[in-house]
Formats: C-alpha cells, sequence, structure tokens
C-alpha cells in the first residue's frame, strides 16, 4: 500500500493579535501537518485552542469537530480557529 504524503496548513488564530516588540501588530498562526485521519478537533488541539471551531474560509463553512479534513483542504491552505459561538434555544 503506498504511503499518503501529509498536507501542511496554515491556522490563522482568531483573538490571537498582539503586539510584538516592535510595536506592529501580529496575528498568531501556526502550520500544522495532517494526515488522511486527522480531524477538525486534532488541529485544535495541536495549535492548543480549546473551546473552538475550524473554518474555511474560502468555502464558507465549519468543520464539525470529528470531520476528517484531509481531502477537503490542499497543501498551503489557510484556514481560521475561530471562537465556538454559543447556539440559542
Amino acid at each position: 500500500m503506498p504511503s499518503v504524503a501529509a498536507k501542511q496548513v496554515l491556522v490563522v488564530i482568531a483573538g490571537s493579535r498582539a503586539e510584538n516588540p516592535d510595536g506592529e501588530t501580529q496575528t498568531r498562526d501556526e502550520q500544522v501537518k495532517i494526515l488522511p485521519e486527522t480531524t477538525a478537533k486534532d488541529v485544535l488541539r495541536k495549535i492548543k485552542v480549546t473551546n473552538g471551531v475550524l473554518k474555511k474560509p474560502s468555502e464558507g463553512f465549519t468543520f464539525g469537530d470529528n470531520e476528517r479534513i484531509y481531502d477537503r483542504v490542499e497543501t498551503g491552505e489557510k484556514l481560521h480557529a475561530v471562537p465556538r459561538t454559543p447556539v440559542a434555544s
């Protein structure tokens, strides 16, 4: 069975803007390696985001926690980790 290549994605973390020592504002972003079995929750865990969701802004949707994302993203693609919003009852 041939091995499957890992993909690298860039995850921009919402609410992580901070000033660097030069006074410039920067957003925290992380390079994450994913494999076919990687779920959205796995990515959030790797970047230490709790109570967040993973979004694909280029298509305007949010991944489910246990959704495998490998087939839905390309190497170098930018995803966003955003706070989970409560659902009104």
